[in-house]
C-alpha cells in the first residue's frame, strides 16, 4: 500500500461527515473516520478494517471505534487531513483533534480514500490529496 494524504473543508455541514480510508474499488473493507456534528465527536471505525480474521483488537482496547469530542462552532467548517501510512491511519480535525490508528487492510486495491455524508449534505472545499514519500530511502 502506498502512502497518502488527503484534506479537505466540508461547510454546510448538516448531518455526519464520513471520510473512508484504505477502500478498495469494490467491496465492504474500509475504515471510516465519522464526525457527527449533532454529537460532537469524531470516530474512526475499525469493525471492516480489513477480512485477515487473525487480526483482532482486544475489547477493552478500542471495542471497532474509537471516540474523541470535536466541537464545532454553529458556522464552522470541518477540516479533515486523513493520513494512510500502510497500516497506519492518522484524522486530524480542525487542527485540535487527533485520532490514531492501526488498520489492517488485506485486499492489494485497498488504497484510496473517500469523503461522504449520512442524513444530509455537504459542500466540499479545498480539496487535495497527494502521495507521501518515504522518510528515508536507501
Amino acid at each position: 500500500m502506498s502512502l497518502m494524504n488527503a484534506g479537505l473543508a466540508l461547510v454546510a455541514l448538516v448531518g455526519t461527515a464520513v471520510a473512508a480510508a484504505a477502500v478498495p474499488q469494490d467491496g465492504p473493507e474500509r475504515t471510516e473516520a465519522v464526525f457527527d456534528r449533532a454529537a460532537s465527536t469524531l470516530t474512526v471505525v475499525t469493525r471492516s478494517s480489513g477480512s485477515d480474521p487473525r487480526v483482532t483488537y482486544p475489547a477493552y482496547w478500542f471495542p471497532g471505534a474509537q471516540v474523541a469530542p470535536l466541537k464545532l462552532a454553529r458556522d464552522e467548517a470541518l477540516r479533515l487531513r486523513v493520513y494512510l501510512d500502510r497500516s497506519v491511519l492518522e484524522t486530524f480535525a480542525n487542527g485540535r483533534q487527533c485520532i490514531t490508528q492501526r488498520i489492517y487492510p488485506t485486499r492489494p486495491d485497498s488504497l484510496g480514500v473517500a469523503f461522504l455524508t449520512r442524513g444530509g449534505t455537504a459542500r466540499i472545499r479545498t480539496p487535495d490529496a497527494w502521495d507521501m514519500g518515504p522518510t528515508n530511502s536507501e
